[in-house]
């Protein structure tokens, strides 16, 4: 743990972080732009500064020319310095230096964005323009109304018994980092607070502050543009009259919805307090939140809401894979017209398809969720890459209400996404519970309350902290932290390309399923099924003269920063790596020590060049 603390401390301290001015540009009037590196093509740098002089001479680039771009902006809120920054020079064509070529050109409110994106794609100097895809939360959109629909009752937490989640723990509890894309979480909630406010007690939660980044105004204004604070109701600028009546002396106001990130959170890695009493399925997995939800106007309500920012999402799991993380919990998704696992194949240069190819190459282990229109998996759950996570509910069945579906306009809501299309459409992987799920939530607000989904629900009993909410967004986290388990146990096996890619996290998950019989069996509905955490647990650990081994031996990664004169050790691939690439004081296996044994290489993109080999001299077992 002191090694991922050193990384993610490094990494993130050099960020301003100060409230940001008030803005009123939305997602949705972006365009994301990532420009060549052929001769006489501007940097990003320069772009951005033409707008922020007068403006005098042509844009630095032709198809800026067509509509009325206003500011542009970096798409990646943190960027890359010193020898960082110089091998993403040296190796331009290489994903991550391509992420760090892009950059968000901002238009007026409301623009038809429709040309200008015709006129960036045909400049010479654009290597690729995409309209952000508009990704929401997969446990609906954060409106507070006055509907009500009927929800059966439950046990405490259905779900997590389920998936045999404490027989797991029997066999280890996990420490594996898990990265949460999400609205931000109730950072003092005391099932997931490490350490009491003030005093500094330790609370035994799993939530890690230090590895925590508010960058929902990615993409949207000026640096600095980042908050450490990442409560979900964190007051953030509202120019909009028609939620604040006087932003000139009030420009910061509070989202009157919250929850779902503290839901979410929860079902990784709640810890269980006196207080809550719900736990998440990985019992000691630290947990980061990389909120990505900005405080938006309801005109037609007049009130201000959460809202995702869909350039954000993309550049979270950038970052979160540079600071450590094993696994990332991704509980949003678009429901793509093309219900083909091929957007990525087709659109390689689209920023979510570049984050999602990083994390590959770094071996992140990705969960998403599936969506609850009862249709085609979403995007990015679709990509073959991400393990995608339906919903089941209470008997086991995949979950779906029709024709019991909640009011306008949230009707289509009401059951798991799967697999339409059998031959080519994208594949369910995994289900966890999905219907009236408990877990923790944020004191005295709700997240939505037409699905029963906040602090309140189910009723008497319930509230101050402790609440359901509903959506394939409660499936994800739950798989995630399975995952995290697995990931804790044998930290050098891959995540997989697929779930039947052999000695991998996927196929240890999917051939372990309860509907499985010593190999994957897979349907549409529930893709390989229901997790059996005890089963995979033992799958991992192996066996020896037929007993399953309780402990694992794993490298403890040594290395060396001689910017910062000091040693680090780690266990996961993924640490070391965020170490090595760390913009400040980036460590290097020192070469004295000797190579690791049938592990020659740290995961890494092949287009970055090569990297310095593994190195140990020590072996930790990684369970209890």
């Amino acid at each position: 743990m002191v090694g991922y603390r050193v990384a993610l401390m490094l990494a993130l301290m050099f960020v301003l972080l100060v409230p940001a001015h008030a803005q009123d540009s939305q997602p949705r009037d972006t365009i994301a732009v990532l420009v060549t590196t052929a001769p006489g093509a501007p940097t990003p740098d320069e772009l951005i500064e033409y707008y922020h002089g007068a403006q005098t001479e042509p844009p630095p680039l032709r198809g800026l020319r067509v509509g009325r771009p206003r500011q542009i902006a970096h798409f990646l809120p943190l960027r890359a310095q010193g020898d960082f920054l110089a091998r993403l020079e040296e190796h331009p064509d290489s994903v991550r230096a391509q992420l760090e070529r892009y950059v968000v050109v901002l238009y007026p409110p409301g623009t038809d964005l429709t040309e200008p994106l015709a006129a960036l794609r045909a400049d010479p100097y654009v290597l690729a323009a995409y309209l952000p895809l508009p990704m929401e939360f997969s446990a609906v959109l954060a409106k507070e109304l006055d509907d009500d629909i009927e929800s059966p009752a439950t046990s405490p937490q259905y779900g997590r018994d389920d998936l045999n989640i404490d027989a797991a723990w029997g066999l280890a509890s996990g420490y594996a980092m898990v990265a949460d894309i999400d609205s931000g979480l109730r950072t003092t909630h005391p099932a997931l607070m490490q350490f009491a406010a003030g005093t500094g007690q330790y609370q035994g939660g799993n939530f890690v502050d230090v590895a925590s980044l508010d960058i929902s105004l990615t993409g949207l204004v000026d640096p600095p543009q980042n908050s450490a604070d990442v409560d979900e109701r964190r007051a953030m600028p509202i120019a909009d009259l028609a939620c604040n009546p006087d932003p000139g002396h009030y420009p910061n106001m509070q989202p009157t919805t919250a929850g779902h990130g503290t839901h979410v959170a929860g079902l990784i890695a709640a810890a269980g307090s006196a207080s809550s009493g719900v736990q998440g399925t990985c019992k000691s997995c630290p947990v980061s939140m990389w909120k990505t939800a900005l405080a938006a106007c309801d005109a037609n309500h007049g009130v201000v809401v959460l809202e995702s920012n869909f350039i954000a999402q993309a550049a979270a799991l950038v970052l979160s894979d540079e600071t450590g993380a094993q696994v990332v919990n991704m509980s949003f998704g678009d429901q793509l017209d093309n219900p083909y696992p091929t957007y990525c194949q087709y659109n390689p240069l689209d920023p979510m398809c570049e984050a999602i190819a990083d994390a590959a190459h770094h071996d992140i282990a990705m969960v998403a969720s599936s969506g609850n229109h009862r249709t085609h998996i979403n995007f990015p759950a679709s990509d073959p890459h991400v393990i995608a996570a339906g919903g089941f509910q209470q008997n086991l069945a995949i979950w779906d209400l029709w024709p019991q579906c909640p009011p306008y306009p949230f009707g289509s809501e009401c059951g798991s996404n799967f697999t339409l299309n059998v031959a080519a459409g994208a594949k369910q992987e995994l289900v966890a519970s999905a219907q009236s799920v408990l877990s923790t939530t944020y004191p005295g607000y709700n997240w939505n309350s037409v699905l029963q989904c906040g602090d309140q629900f189910p009723g008497p009993g319930f509230g101050n902290g402790v609440g359901w909410c509903t959506g394939t967004s409660m499936s994800a986290p739950q798989i995630a932290g399975v995952v995290g388990i697995l990931r804790s146990i044998n930290p050098l096996v891959p995540a997989g390309t697929s779930p039947l890619s052999g000695n991998s996290i996927r196929y240890a998950l999917s051939s372990t399923t309860f509907e499985a019989a010593g190999a994957p069996v897979w349907n549409p509905m529930v893709g390989y099924g229901r997790p059996n955490a005890f089963a995979a647990a033992k799958k991992m650990l192996g066996k020896v003269a037929g007993a399953t081994v309780r402990n694992r031996a794993t490298p403890l990664f040594r290395l060396y920063s001689a910017g910062a004169r000091d040693y680090a050790d780690v266990a996961a691939p993924q640490a070391a790596v965020a170490l090595m690439t760390n913009t400040t004081q980036a460590w290097q296996p020192p070469v004295t020590l000797p190579a690791v044994p049938n592990y020659p290489t740290f995961p890494h993109d092949p287009a970055e060049g090569g990297v310095a080999a593994p190195r140990a001299s020590v072996y930790v077992l990684t369970t209890e």
